[in-house]
């Protein structure tokens, strides 16, 4: 929905000005979308997913490209069941 797709654009905003690498980003975005850090699993899943889809943005770099790198992750975590599901 477009507003799904906003809040993850204002994610990807919050976590592109706050941290200055992908690393403290993946940290930032698991505390604020969990309340917890990633494990070492989901590490290296979002290393993975962040490396191909910057290969994608080849064409768009700098600001724009990060900011729709970082919103397609934050589709991908703000979509878990771990963010839509208490246990």
């Amino acid at each position: 929905s477009p507003f799904f797709h906003r809040q993850c654009e204002d994610f990807a905003r919050r976590l592109y000005r706050e941290y200055p690498t992908d690393q403290a980003r993946l940290a930032g975005a698991y505390e604020m979308a969990f309340g917890r850090l990633p494990a070492a699993t989901e590490v290296t899943g979002a290393q993975r997913f962040l490396r191909r889809y910057r290969a994608q943005l080849a064409d768009t770099g700098g600001e724009a490209g990060e900011l729709r790198l970082w919103s397609a992750y934050a589709r991908i975590l703000l979509a878990s069941n771990e963010f839509l599901y208490i246990d």
